[in-house]
């Protein structure tokens, strides 16, 4: 009986049309990109940690924190992005695998050093069964905090306008509509002027993902 060779139905990436891949270059043009984001990301870690133990000065002090942590992320987030669909392109090069392996392991130290941040942060009368699910600094460099259920306890998500220097006199702007099995995780603060500021809320658990919008006016005293 004649021996059958099976042959596997699965495209190499020499073997992929160009135009039916996808395109790294508007992350990085090229692995020495690459490389020169890689040895800048312990700098950007140090430049946040700088800040460990100062949240409580004040607005503007957070404000600059937050500014670091978003620009370290920004580059970790692409550093970490570029290296990992590279690899899934050929999981057999060793030069790939290392690449990803050098990303997760800046990735995992970033997440370890900058730890500090939320703890600081989190001495919020958040009320009880409630945890921070997100954080947002404001123009003026206030806080809003997205609150929610610290477990899976049946509790509404609400909003929270902060003043580090002043944590105790943070105010409560009110409880979000319920949305089915749709939970708030996400928030960005996208304008705020002297009558209040407009949050955008991302909940997950719903297809696709969801987005509100709120306008929100500043509590008296608080502008």
């Amino acid at each position: 009986m004649a021996e059958t060779t099976l042959e596997s139905d699965l495209l190499t990436r020499d073997q992929v049309a160009v135009e039916d891949t996808w395109d790294l270059d508007g992350i990085f043009p090229s692995g020495e990109a690459w490389e020169a984001a890689l040895a800048e990301a312990p700098a950007l870690i140090d430049g946040v940690a700088a800040f460990r133990g100062r949240l409580g000065e004040g607005p503007s002090v957070v404000k600059q924190a937050f500014d670091a942590l978003y620009h370290a992320e920004d580059v970790l987030g692409r550093v970490m992005t570029w290296a990992s669909l590279r690899r899934d392109e050929d999981t057999t090069d060793v030069e790939r695998n290392s690449r990803y392996e050098r990303a997760v392991a800046v990735a995992i130290k970033a997440g370890s050093v900058l730890a500090f941040m939320q703890p600081e942060l989190i001495a919020l009368p958040a009320g009880r069964d409630r945890g921070i699910r997100d954080l947002a600094p404001l123009p003026d460099g206030r806080l809003l905090a997205l609150l929610g259920p610290a477990q899976e306890q049946s509790r509404p998500h609400s909003l929270m306008l902060v003043d580090t220097a002043r944590p105790a006199a943070a105010a409560f702007l009110g409880e979000l509509p319920a949305r089915g099995e749709g939970k708030a995780e996400s928030l960005t603060v996208l304008a705020q002027d002297r009558g209040g500021f407009t949050a955008l809320i991302g909940y997950d658990g719903r297809k696709n993902g969801h987005f509100e919008s709120y306008r929100l006016p500043l509590p008296a005293g608080a502008r």
